[in-house]
């Protein structure tokens, strides 16, 4: 029983937690980001409202769907509404470069408690 209460035991056992705790809080994909990817995925079966909207900001994703990334994009759905939605959409390899603030967003957009977004299409030549 002498040995439970050696320190170099308790340290390492407390070391060894943290590491897992860190390591499955870093893995762990985020909540908002498999959301909007299954909205995307689902995006034929719910109704919603297409609309043409301008990108306020985006962020790429690790997912991939076939040779494409998904991407997380921030917008309003028009510019006197605060509230900023978040949808997923594919971009391609070759058009990552020309994504920028301000492009336009073909979206669909289901607005009531749910709030389903997902980008149908991105307009690169505005």
């Amino acid at each position: 029983m002498h040995f439970f209460i050696d320190p170099p035991l308790i340290i390492g056992v407390i070391v060894s937690l943290t590491a897992a705790i860190v390591t499955f809080s870093v893995i762990k994909p985020q909540k908002k980001e498999i959301e909007a990817i299954k909205n995307w995925v689902s995006r034929d079966r719910w109704h919603g409202e297409i609309l043409t909207t301008r990108l306020c900001a985006w962020s790429k994703t690790e997912a991939k769907y076939g040779d494409e990334f998904f991407y997380l994009f921030n917008f309003r759905k028009n510019d006197l509404d605060d509230r900023e939605y978040i949808a997923a959409g594919l971009v391609n390899g070759k058009d990552e470069l020309k994504i920028r603030e301000g492009l336009n967003l073909e979206v669909k957009l289901q607005d009531h408690s749910s709030g389903k977004a997902a980008v149908i299409s991105i307009v690169f030549d505005c």
